[in-house]
């Protein structure tokens, strides 16, 4: 136009009821050009979404329509936005979201345990998130929300009965923290990229941005500067907090006289204050409660064999059990107390 404007609009919509090869969008949308009288003589550029059957080498529409001598020389384009999304998706994340994923699940997908979760939660209007990958922008919600409410998720799966191993280890709730961060970053983009009249050399820009910022988030991280990343500071703050509490611990029990002077006796940790040294006191019940070996459960196999004879064909599970026990319970019951409770045959 003379005053250099341009306007986006809607020509029309096809319908392909039957296969859908390059070779049937490229017969339909020239049938349809032929019935609007387009010109095609005009057309500069297609953007498409990258499948198959747009992009096919030789099949592909657009390969077809630079075969045809009504077309024009054009350009054409991989959607930047698709790309965008294309290139988000080299970012593992895979260990994250499969464990996020099956949680939420697992509450929000289920009435009553969506119920429960928001009754425990303080905030009851606050719910989680559920995600699908076809819904581009729903990733950086989902695993915000989920970090945002995750005390309240590991206490409920406690209370629950559930095991998610996951939800104690630091470095997986770290790779948690900086997914947040990162894919906030990238629906910020996505964002940025959408919208009507919106020129090619604005989303190059947007792009080139992106690129730019990039490096300097990974120079921040190099340098342990985590002002862009909210989430993963915090979570940096709560953990060296744990480590800086141990290390305190450490120093009061070197510097503690009587415990040096204890130190080699075989209940030392019974002499360790739980109000003085929690941390430390975790971590030696950790440790103690390490199994090294299998043998408690292979000595058991051992005597089950022996209990469960050609000549105790009918004992039953309850019996084994019995037995079991009281062959490998290093308890001692308390037969006067357990006789007291039993009542007496009386006669008739």
């Amino acid at each position: 136009m003379n005053d250099f404007t341009s306007k986006e609009e809607l020509l029309c919509m096809i319908s392909l009821k039957g296969r859908t090869r390059g070779l049937d969008i490229f017969n339909s949308f020239k049938e349809r050009v032929t019935l609007m009288k387009l010109p095609l003589f005009k057309l500069v550029s297609i953007t498409s979404d990258g499948a198959a059957a747009m992009t096919g080498r030789n099949n592909g529409f657009i390969a077809l329509c630079k075969q045809d001598d009504d077309f024009p020389d054009f350009l054409s384009y991989h959607c930047i936005i698709h790309q965008q999304v294309l290139a988000s998706k080299r970012l593992n994340t895979k260990d994250v979201m499969d464990t996020t994923f099956k949680i939420v699940n697992s509450i929000r997908g289920k009435p009553l345990q969506r119920r429960l979760f928001k009754m425990q939660n303080e905030n009851k209007e606050v719910d989680l998130i559920l995600h699908t990958d076809v819904r581009w922008l729903s990733r950086s919600r989902f695993l915000q929300r989920f970090r945002d409410l995750l005390d309240d998720i590991v206490q409920f799966l406690e209370d629950r009965g559930d095991s998610f191993p996951q939800m104690r280890d630091v470095n997986w709730l770290c790779d948690l923290a900086f997914l947040a961060d990162f894919t906030g970053h990238l629906s910020d983009l996505n964002l940025k990229l959408q919208g009507k009249n919106v020129i090619i050399i604005d989303l190059i820009s947007c792009i080139s941005a992106f690129k730019a910022n990039a490096l300097i988030l990974i120079r921040d991280l190099e340098k342990k500067k985590l002002q862009r990343f909210s989430n993963l500071e915090d979570h940096t703050r709560k953990y060296p907090n744990v480590v800086l509490s141990l290390e305190d611990e450490m120093i009061n029990m070197r510097c503690n006289v009587y415990l040096k002077a204890r130190s080699s006796e075989n209940n030392f940790w019974h002499l360790v204050s739980k109000e003085e040294f929690p941390n430390l006191r975790q971590c030696a019940e950790s440790v103690y409660s390490c199994f090294g070996s299998t043998y408690l459960c292979e000595s058991a196999f051992s005597y089950l064999l022996q209990t469960k004879s050609k000549a105790r064909s009918r004992l039953t599970d309850m019996h084994s059990e019995d037995s079991l026990r009281l062959a490998l319970s290093s308890y001692t019951p308390e037969f006067v107390k357990l006789s007291n409770q039993m009542q007496a045959q009386l006669s008739h």
